[in-house]
């Protein structure tokens, strides 16, 4: 499973004396787990306004996915992630 979560800080980063954030003070934080629950992979640090898929491509896991997935298992994501061979979405249906 893979999803990522915001976290809010406390302060105003600020990058060489100026606010680096845009008003937005949150990281954005992915984590892919397995089905036992235990973290096999995170990545933080990204500015709380970046997108699940920019943070997602970024993880180690989705760029060498021959290292950590076999061919017959996958990750599963929801609809924010770019489907890839390794990843697989979530969505919702509609119930008449």
């Amino acid at each position: 499973m893979m999803d990522d979560t915001l976290l809010e800080l406390g302060i105003t980063p600020h990058c060489d004396g100026k606010a680096d954030y845009s008003g937005k003070e949150s990281l954005t934080v992915n984590v892919i787990n397995d089905d036992k629950r235990r973290i096999r992979g995170c990545l933080s640090g990204y500015p709380g306004t970046t997108h699940n898929n920019t943070v997602g491509q970024n993880i180690v896991q989705c760029q060498h996915p021959q290292d950590f997935v076999l061919q017959s298992e996958y990750l599963v994501a929801d609809t924010a992630y770019k489907p890839s061979d390794q990843v697989i979405m979530l969505s919702k249906t509609v119930q008449a």
